[in-house]
């Protein structure tokens, strides 16, 4: 019986049953910023770094043919361009922050069954106040918090 259950916990380990960290698909460099993100929010927002690791079962980098969004199974795929955008940006890291808390944020309220599919904008606005509260925790510069402002009232989706 011992050695069955050794053979199956280390079974339910490979299997990722006992995840300790967010899964990050992607070249190394995207996983590294990715890693600083997290690292970032786990130093100066870990309520919000909490919800990043309990809500999003992954980040994957795809292909321009792909989409900036979370999918039904609660991952987070951002496109070559926006990370190329976010990188280049000259706040990769805060920048990578604010997206995985925007998606984290989607993400609860997709496991909650809070989400409401038929009003895309609500949604949208609800993931950018997410963005705005962190933003003010890790204490980026006004203009950030300001354009993140600006973003909630217009359409980019």
């Amino acid at each position: 019986m011992r050695r069955f259950l050794a053979v199956l916990l280390i079974v339910l380990i490979f299997a990722g049953c006992f995840s300790t960290g967010l899964k990050v698909e992607g070249t190394e460099e995207f996983k590294q910023d990715i890693q600083a993100a997290l690292d970032l929010l786990q130093e100066k927002a870990p309520e919000h770094y909490e919800m990043v690791n309990k809500y999003l079962t992954g980040v994957e980098l795809v292909g321009n043919d792909g989409v900036t969004a979370i999918n039904i199974y609660r991952k987070f795929t951002m496109t070559e361009e926006a990370y190329i955008n976010r990188r280049d940006s000259g706040y990769k890291e805060l920048g990578l922050a604010f997206d995985l808390v925007h998606e984290a944020t989607h993400a609860n309220r997709m496991k909650l069954n809070l989400d409401n599919r038929n009003d895309v904008e609500s949604e949208e606005k609800i993931a950018v106040e997410a963005e705005i509260e962190v933003a003010k925790l890790l204490e980026a510069p006004q203009e950030l918090i300001d354009w993140l402002g600006e973003k909630k009232h217009r359409k980019w989706w």
